[in-house]
């Protein structure tokens, strides 16, 4: 038992505690209240002025979205006595590796007035704005909560942020959290040009996300909360009773510790005024009146919504003591749905895996399997036809326990009036993709396309009437390994008055290695291929006539060539970029 407990006292101790190095100091000038940067302005200015025409037609189109790559952007969100920089080691994997954009970080102070008896959700809440780590058009965003008053950081000689913070400003209310999450969230989509965003907490920092979800009043200017999907790892949904006292560096009379309890008013509802005195003040809900008679309703008894996809990573580091969990959250706690029996109907994805709670925001195999698409065409994905850059999407194993089952990852579109779309599809490695195109009613148009192994799917569907589409693309994930996919959808106008040579659609263009088109109508039988002197360097006969013909250019020179299509009745000629 004395092993037991000296090995948990060294999880916790590791958890929190500060690393003592010697630090400087930034100060960055405030975004929020009256002295409001100029970038705040004008992104509240912009975004208002979106919302007002149309949030979900316009954001979409923002020209900052060719620095970005995924459908929505991710925003981490750091747990008790943290900071932003506790997913250095994921955000490096995520930008040196995966490809994606830092759109940098958010600084909060979330006790502006510096007070401890006090609380005010609308007057504490301080979001600071950086000029040397301007946050602008990106994939994936930070908040940070290690903000002392008049927007001090302090820096660790390596750089990382050190947690120790003077105003308890990381130990704060969660609703303090909920309620910045809007001005973080609605400069995300203006920087972005995106309409939703993901939500990824650690710990604490899954509450902070459920409060802005959970809570309608938190929500944007249009009174929608504009989440894709929410993700956790290592959060207490149910509360947590670590060994009190033996958490380093944690004021146990902050309001953090006063809302993370099983048994808490936060989470399970109640008065104020059953609140212990032990804590700095009894405002849960953060109106800045302490105890004011009202029924407060808990985080655990309000709805969740159904509209966007969830999942919760679970750590059982310390399960092999007996201990359960990752030391600082039990299993159930830390799983949504046995943490909350009113929302069995959700069924999250859940990932376990053998790590300790400081462990967890590191583990970026597992937060990018718990931050994979939705496998659900009612929560898929949106997309735009002719992006000006591919989307990136991942395929990865889908649970702890069913690790050889395909990854379906659905994403939406929408076409305005009669088009040929042109769907592209590229994986660097060999990996045996498949995709198919599926109607707003969830029927399956056409046929099902596989790379067979390769690296690329391309296939053309011609005639789409106006409405919305859903393009699913599956495969059976290698395990321990995150793949990356590219796609892109473009389109042109479908008019039957069009002759062959003007409405015959080559993809894509320009290519690396084959290029292909619909031949089931025109029955091409040779396809000859024209350098740039006239000479002919290669030709291609059919035998069937496919909706997805191909052509090989991969043994050819990089250059722009003229393919010549004919059968017995006519010819008409394209020209091709090869790369």
């Amino acid at each position: 038992m004395k092993t037991k407990l000296l090995l948990s006292l060294l999880v916790f101790g590791t958890l929190f505690q500060i690393n003592a190095q010697e630090t400087t100091t930034i100060i960055k000038p405030s975004l929020t209240d009256s002295k409001k940067s100029d970038l705040s302005l004008k992104l509240e200015d912009k975004l208002e002025t979106k919302y007002a025409i149309g949030l979900e037609n316009n954001l979409e189109k923002n020209s900052l979205t060719t620095q970005t790559k995924l459908p929505y952007p991710i925003i981490f969100i750091h747990g008790l006595n943290s900071s932003s920089s506790t997913w250095e080691t994921t955000k490096n994997f995520l930008t040196s590796t995966f490809g994606l954009t830092d759109g940098g970080f958010f600084d909060v102070n979330l006790n502006y007035d510096g007070s401890l008896l006090t609380s005010n959700k609308t007057t504490d809440s301080y979001l600071y704005y950086s000029n040397t780590n301007a946050v602008s058009g990106g994939d994936i965003y930070f908040v940070n909560f290690a903000v002392n008053t008049g927007g001090v950081v302090f820096l660790n000689s390596n750089g990382t942020i050190n947690d120790n913070c003077l105003n308890l400003s990381n130990q704060s209310a969660i609703a303090k959290q909920g309620y910045i999450l809007k001005d973080i969230i609605m400069s995300v989509m203006q920087l972005s040009g995106k309409n939703k965003v993901v939500l990824m907490g650690h710990s604490m920092g899954g509450l902070a996300s459920r409060e802005y979800l959970q809570n309608s009043l938190n929500w944007q200017l249009d009174g929608l909360h504009h989440i894709a999907k929410l993700a956790t790892t290592g959060t207490p949904h149910g509360g947590s009773d670590a060994i009190g006292g033996q958490i380093l560096n944690v004021d146990y009379s902050s309001e953090a510790i006063r809302d993370l309890k099983k048994i808490s008013v936060y989470l399970e509802g109640g008065y104020e005024s059953s609140v212990s005195s032990s804590y700095y003040n009894r405002d849960v809900n953060c109106n800045g009146i302490s105890n004011d008679g009202l029924n407060i309703i808990g985080l655990n008894q309000r709805t969740l919504s159904t509209s966007l996809d969830y999942s919760c990573v679970i750590g059982t580091g310390l399960s092999i003591l007996g201990v359960g969990g990752d030391g600082a959250v039990t299993i159930s706690s830390a799983n949504l749905n046995l943490a909350n029996s009113g929302y069995s109907n959700l069924i999250p994805n859940i990932f376990s895996v053998f790590k300790i709670h400081n462990q967890l925001p590191s583990d970026w195999y597992t937060i990018m399997q718990s931050i994979d698409e939705p496998n659900e065409f009612q929560l898929a994905y949106g997309v735009t036809l002719n992006s000006p850059s591919v989307y990136y999407g991942f395929n990865s194993e889908q649970s702890s326990s069913s690790p050889y089952v395909n990854d379906y990852d659905d994403y939406k579109f929408s076409v305005s009036s009669n088009s040929n779309v042109t769907i592209s599809i590229n994986k660097p490695t060999a990996l045996n993709l498949n995709a198919r195109l599926v109607s707003s009613t969830y029927a399956q148009i056409g046929s099902s396309f596989s790379n067979n192994g390769g690296t690329s799917i391309n296939f053309l569907a011609n005639n789409l009437p106006q409405g919305d589409y859903y393009l699913e693309i599956y495969g059976l994930p290698t395990p321990n390994t995150i793949s990356k996919y590219n796609f892109s959808l473009s389109s042109t106008l479908s008019n039957p008055d069009f002759t062959t040579a003007n409405s015959l659609e080559i993809y894509p263009n320009p290519t690396s290695s084959k290029v292909y088109f619909d031949n089931s109508i025109e029955k091409f039988e040779t396809a000859t291929v024209v350098n740039y002197l006239g000479q002919v360097v290669g030709e291609t006969r059919f035998i069937t006539f496919e909706a997805n013909q191909e052509v090989d250019l991969s043994s050819f020179s990089a250059g722009v060539y003229i393919v010549k299509f004919a059968n017995g009745e006519k010819s008409i000629t394209k020209k091709v970029i090869k790369e």
